[in-house]
């Protein structure tokens, strides 16, 4: 449980991981695990015009520079759909991901939210995988942002550890 008594940036690491940029086959910046038990990826969709959604999934790797580079699973993701400025909705559903992957939603004109997350128990520690990304596939006139909140820290520090190195 977080401590209400203590800010946030003291017991979680927030990190801009991407964009905002249309992805082109991207990959988040790498993240290590070894001083989190979890990290939360948010992401925002922000549409324009005709729409192809990016695929979104997860990489595991042995180092942030990306050694041994491997899929991570995911069965679950939340969304809430047109949840941007002048949207319908702020509440987050959790829905099903079919073969790892999802797809961004494709209504032009909204903006969506998106939020995945990972335990440091979901990868392969026995061969030594402590860090992990967000893979997004190439998008037409789709612009994501992703800042990932890597919580709660394994060692309490007044300033969290940093996440992007090893």
């Amino acid at each position: 449980m977080m401590n209400p008594n203590v800010s946030l940036t003291e017991q979680a690491k927030i990190v801009t991981v991407f964009g905002p940029a249309i992805p082109s086959t991207s990959t988040s910046d790498i993240l290590s695990l070894k001083g989190y038990n979890k990290c939360t990826f948010i992401i925002t969709s922000i549409k324009t015009t005709a729409v192809t959604g990016s695929a979104i999934s997860l990489q595991q790797s042995t180092t942030v520079a990306g050694a041994g580079a491997k899929p991570l699973g995911m069965v679950q993701a939340y969304r809430a759909l047109n949840a941007g400025p002048a949207g319908v909705t702020d509440a987050l559903t959790a829905f099903a991901v079919a073969s790892n992957t999802f797809t961004t939603d494709t209504t032009v004109s909204v903006t969506d939210l998106y939020v995945v997350e990972v335990s440091d128990t979901d990868l392969d520690l026995v061969n030594n995988y402590d860090c992990v990304a967000l893979v997004m596939g190439t998008a037409v006139a789709d612009t994501l942002s992703v800042i990932a909140i890597l919580w709660p820290a394994k060692i309490g520090q007044k300033v969290p550890p940093s996440a992007i190195v090893d």
